[in-house]
């Protein structure tokens, strides 16, 4: 008992001052005692693992049908694995790196939807199946996925539908397509967007709206995303046209199970389908729509919360895929593995026995940078944590009805380190029990990624340019002999020439950049063309693009907005006129 309470005294000294008598101090203590539990509780973890991070992928997909597609590098091409981790359908459309490159910006949304998979080979778009087969012939210039039985393919420039025997149910005469939902899909043609049902009929006409990307917009939970031009804004409206609120947001995504993600004067919230505003995320710098459940979101690691706002899986991922199929992807140390949605999966508890003397090893969770780590134990703890000693020196510890905590973030030595926590035990009295944390030296692997993009030859012959094509292509050259040198470990380059150049695929690039980015990466845009300003706003030409209409041209909003959304360093170098 003396020993006890003299442990009690160096470590709560405030409190122990507090109290006025020494018969005070000793009916606390025996207070403390008999409140403790007669058994060890037992520790429920946030999630369980489906695969251990141990996988080495390039890029990964999520899962959908039980499959995901995954890349293993930069320079091969797509295969699929199950849940279980293993790989179960070769790299067999794929047949060069240029093709690899033609394709990676049309695969890299799709996967299996409705048991078919829409892919890429020599050139063109088909369909297969779970075990490779082909189902639709590859004809197509582009493809979507299959969506209430139908999807969208695009054939010498139109846009169509087609069923899952390859049978053309709407004909191929829109500019683009969008996916159908609610037995709804939007639709741009000859320059007007118009909603249509499945027998092609026209529903509404949206006058005033001009879209780049309708395949972007889909009917959700009732209602409907779209982007007003005239004032670069996104809103919602209702199936009879009508808007959910006067509000019009900087950015904003789909209504997933009730709840839209938008952001409005530079915060992230979630809003439901009144338009208000449920969900505060000013304490996360990004977020994805809610996906059984739970959403992604992101600060100093990337968790997940549920519906309440409340973070169900703590911010310990270095990257992550919001859930698909009852599981989602989660990197950790560089290693992908996949875990399973606990709302679905509800995790197992897990009983750990603190014994006196005993040593623990592989239970502790670090998560390590430049300099110093934060320690969070896996397991809840029996007693009363009453002192800490890291490498024989004393440590704060805080500590809840879940984990010990490290009030400060803790610089832990190269190598391993000795954790000893004091515990206070009904059944044991005072014992300790040791952890070891094993820091490795952290490397920080700078890349380059180059999107350089050069147009000399365009649709329209009187806008052709002599020297734009050979500029990007110089510019690639220089960017690609970095490789290896000083603080850039790897140089990605991807070049845009001439008729490579439309609208659509620059769009899909610009894209991409936000999957393949890391923080601490540099992103560099090189883009030599025309340039035309239409009521004071800057546009960059396309390949494909009409100098009439603003809409076919690459926006220097969008570029902005791309850009912006990548948390690196970013080079923006424009070569073009006004």
């Amino acid at each position: 008992m003396v020993l006890c309470m003299t442990k009690l005294m160096r470590s709560f000294p405030k409190l122990y001052a507090f109290l006025p008598t020494v018969w005070l101090r000793l009916t606390c203590l025996l207070l403390c005692v008999a409140c403790l539990p007669a058994s060890l509780p037992a520790q429920t973890p946030e999630f369980e693992w489906a695969v251990e991070p141990t996988l080495e992928y390039y890029q990964v997909y999520p899962f959908k049908n039980g499959l995901a597609m995954v890349r293993p590098n930069y320079e091969t091409c797509h295969k699929f694995i199950n849940l279980a981790g293993k790989e179960v359908l070769p790299c067999i459309y794929n047949v060069s790196m240029s093709i690899v490159q033609e394709s990676i910006y049309s695969m890299r949304k799709n996967t299996f939807s409705e048991e078919l998979a829409s892919v890429n080979f020599r050139g063109n778009f088909g369909f297969i199946d779970k075990n490779g087969k082909e189902v639709i012939s590859f004809k197509y210039d582009d493809a979507g996925d299959f969506s209430e039985s139908l999807a969208r393919v695009s054939l010498n420039g139109k846009w169509g539908f087609i069923d899952k025997t390859g049978k053309e149910i709407i004909p191929f005469k829109y500019n683009t397509a969008g996916d159908f939902s609610e037995g709804l899909a939007v639709v741009n043609y000859d320059n007007k967007t118009i909603i249509i049902d499945k027998n092609n009929k026209e529903i509404r006409y949206l006058s005033d709206i001009v879209f780049v990307y309708s395949e972007n917009y889909y009917y959700s939970d009732g209602l409907l995303k779209l982007y007003s031009y005239k004032d670069e804004k996104h809103f919602f409206i209702t199936k009879t046209g009508y808007p959910i609120n006067s509000l019009k947001y900087d950015v904003a995504y789909n209504f997933s199970e009730g709840l839209a993600l938008t952001k409005l004067n530079e915060e992230f919230s979630f809003i439901n389908k009144n338009g208000n505003k449920v969900i505060d995320l000013s304490n996360y710098y990004n977020a994805n729509s809610f996906s059984e459940g739970l959403a992604l979101v992101k600060s100093n690691g990337c968790g997940f919360i549920d519906k309440t706002g409340k973070e169900v899986i703590s911010t310990q991922f270095e990257d992550a895929y919001s859930f698909s199929g009852g599981v989602a992807w989660v990197k950790v140390n560089g290693k992908w593995g996949i875990i399973k949605n606990p709302l679905i999966y509800p995790p197992k508890p897990m009983i750990t026995l603190l014994k006196v003397g005993e040593t623990l090893r592989g239970q502790p969770q670090t998560t390590i940078s430049e300099n110093e780590a934060r320690m969070v134990f896996r397991y809840k703890y029996d007693g009363i944590v009453i002192g800490a000693k890291i490498n024989g020196k004393g440590a704060l510890l805080d500590f809840d009805e879940k984990t010990i905590n490290a009030k400060e973030p803790i610089a832990f030595a190269i190598g391993e380190n000795k954790v000893t926590v004091s515990l206070l035990t009904q059944e044991q009295g005072t014992h300790e029990a040791t952890f070891f944390i094993n820091r490795k030296e952290v490397t920080i692997t700078h890349q380059i990624h180059l999107l350089s993009v050069g147009i000399s030859t365009f649709q329209d012959k009187k806008h052709n340019l002599v020297y734009a094509d050979k500029d990007a292509r110089d510019v690639a050259d220089v960017f690609r002999k970095q490789q290896g040198k000083g603080i850039f470990k790897n140089v990605f380059v991807h070049t845009l020439l001439n008729e490579q150049a439309t609208q659509r695929n620059i769009g899909y690039a610009l894209e991409d950049l936000q999957k393949y980015v890391e923080p601490n990466d540099v992103v560099v845009l090189f883009f030599t063309s025309h340039g035309i300003t239409v009521q004071d706003k800057f546009y960059l030409l396309a390949h494909d693009s009409d100098t009439f209409r603003a809409s076919s041209c690459v926006s220097f909003s969008q570029i902005n907005e791309a850009l912006s959304s990548l948390h690196c360093r970013v080079l923006l170098l424009i070569d073009a006129c006004h």
